[in-house]
């Protein structure tokens, strides 16, 4: 196989902050290789407000009716009437046509489908491999029609085999992060190696992201922990916030906080693990990639909410390995970090937890597996 298309779709950051991983993981096998990541979404509608009004009805308009039609599969007629849309379904031809790939990888369950759907159609569709981009499996994933799956946890593992998914196509390989964590995750525990965490605290606070409608239900709580923190001891905590692009609430961040020498503002950061690796927490919401990406370097999330659908899920797989912390309220995250202070052995145990929740080679081993042609047999 010489010749990947990677298709995401452009809701949130993470299908494409994966596709991205996975191309640049292959690029750095060889030069012979030819990846091409696109987005399902055509321009026009990528840059409508669809992507962003999508995702706000997740968090802010309707959590708990997305929560259960993400659980149940309560959706799947409507999900069904996407995947036949002619503008979806010629794009992804228009895709095989100009790009000729000898395997698609699929990051989002959506392109998936039309794909399974066009190989029930057509004969010459390549061979199909679906990544997952959170740690747990939906039922809109489909289960036949695909040659191999990549999973980001054990959860998500035995969820794929319950919805009928053949075992011996699933690998726990993990939700693909950028090859870099490989190296910097191995850094990060040569320096702890069971020390204590230096003062002040580096904390990062994620504020924004290339779509920015995913965090405008978290902005008045993060606009709020910053303020509030002022009555925190001094120099127990350094605050690092991401804003993502410029918008309206970075400048109200902004001009609140600018006297303040505790905190490190940043708009959106190129090379955002090499900060994620300097962290000894990470506030955030629960979405799968920064997880991913967190836990790989070993760095315990605080969670400012539980989320609903692929986010809640997230939430209970970090909570149950106890590499992650859900908070209510910003006075109990500052107790919390002042007790982290007084207490190594809680930084010190969740930052454990997260590393055997991490898996850093994810992206490796995923390549090495797509370029061996996703055999049955073939163990990392």
């Amino acid at each position: 196989m010489n010749r990947f298309l990677v298709v995401y779709l452009s809701i949130g950051s993470g299908h494409s902050s994966a596709a991205n991983a996975i191309k640049s993981g292959i690029r750095l096998v060889g030069d012979n290789y030819k990846v091409f990541c696109e987005d399902l979404f055509t321009p026009a509608i990528r840059d409508s407000v669809l992507p962003e009004f999508l995702s706000l009805s997740s968090t802010v308009f309707a959590p708990r009716l997305y929560d259960a039609a993400w659980q149940s599969g309560s959706m799947m007629p409507g999900y069904e009437f996407l995947q036949s849309m002619p503008l979806l379904k010629n794009r992804m031809m228009e895709l095989l046509e100009n790009r000729k790939p000898d395997l698609v990888i699929c990051t989002h369950s959506l392109p998936c489908s039309i794909l399974v759907n066009l190989k029930n159609e057509r004969d010459e569709i390549p061979p199909i491999a679906a990544v997952s981009t959170d740690f747990m499996i939906h039922p809109y994933w489909p289960v036949t029609g695909v040659d191999g799956y990549v999973v980001g946890s054990t959860k998500a593992y035995e969820r794929l085999i319950e919805l009928g998914a053949p075992k011996n196509k699933i690998k726990l390989f993990g939700i693909p992060v950028d090859p870099a964590a490989e190296i910097l995750s191995h850094q990060r525990k040569e320096r702890l190696d069971g020390n204590e965490p230096a003062l002040p605290l580096q904390v990062l606070v994620l504020a924004g992201g290339k779509r920015l409608a995913p965090y405008v239900a978290t902005w008045p709580r993060t606009l709020s922990l910053l303020v509030d923190s002022i009555s925190m001891e001094e120099k127990l905590v350094h605050w690092n916030v991401v804003c993502g692009r410029p918008s309206t609430f970075s400048k109200i961040l902004k001009e609140t906080i600018r006297d303040r020498q505790d905190i490190s503002m940043f708009d959106y950061v190129k090379d955002f693990l090499t900060l994620l690796s300097r962290m000894d927490f990470v506030i955030t919401k629960p979405g799968g990639l920064i997880l991913a990406e967190a836990m790989a370097l070993g760095v315990p999330a605080i969670l400012v909410n539980r989320g609903s659908g692929q986010e809640a899920a997230n939430s209970e797989v970090l909570l149950n390995h106890r590499s992650g912390f859900l908070i209510e309220t910003e006075q109990e995250i500052f107790d919390f970090l002042t007790d982290a202070v007084r207490y190594p052995y809680i930084y010190q145990d969740a930052s454990r937890s997260a590393f055997a929740l991490g898996k850093p080679a994810a992206t490796r081993l995923a390549v090495d597996w797509f370029l061996k042609g996703m055999p049955e047999d073939y163990e990392p």
